[in-house]
């Protein structure tokens, strides 16, 4: 699962950053997500559902992101409130564009 949360983040990176670093009035925020997708091998998944919550919030030197599935509920039980921990990914970390 940890293999496939970075790999998950990693192609949030490309698909996001290039993405704004085609806006011209780039400036730190925070945004919403509204979709989350992996293509692996040809094979779109959507691993947080149709409709993930988050957000991402960019400053001028870091990156810190948070996505939760669909439908997540309170967990009661130990079980469930360590099943919780599939259903979201989170990362803070530097970042840089260059380019146009």
């Amino acid at each position: 699962m940890r293999s496939r949360t970075l790999l998950s983040w990693f192609v949030l990176l490309l698909v996001f950053v290039p993405g704004l670093a085609q806006c011209q009035d780039l400036k730190p925020g925070t945004f919403k997500v509204v979709t989350f997708f992996l293509d692996i091998d040809g094979v779109p998944t959507e691993p947080y559902g149709k409709i993930p919550k988050g957000f991402v919030v960019l400053t001028p030197e870091r990156f810190i992101g948070i996505v939760t599935a669909e439908g997540r509920k309170f967990g009661t039980g130990v079980q469930e409130k360590a099943t919780l921990w599939d259903t979201m990914i989170s990362y803070s970390g530097r970042y840089q564009i260059e380019g146009d």
